[in-house]
């Protein structure tokens, strides 16, 4: 099945979505004892920022991309 652009859009905004909440479940309580313990705040705030983006573009890439279609011989009908 195809999808239409407006579907992929649409996979691929839910899909940043869920790859950033996911990551803020994990990242603010860390923040939060790293801030506890002595850590510089907006430097926390940068690198959280910055893991939080490649986290979500990966998990999208992964997901939405679509895999490469190898043609293997048998599957052509050649089978010498």
């Amino acid at each position: 099945m195809d999808w239409t652009l407006k579907m992929r859009m649409t996979s691929v905004a839910v899909t940043i979505y869920l790859a950033l909440a996911e990551y803020l479940l994990v990242a603010i309580p860390a923040g939060v004892i790293l801030w506890l313990a002595g850590a510089n705040p907006a430097r926390l705030i940068s690198i959280g920022l910055e893991l939080a983006a490649l986290w979500a573009l990966a998990i999208v890439l992964i997901s939405n991309v679509r895999p490469l279609s190898i043609r293997t011989r048998a599957r052509d009908g050649d089978r010498t």
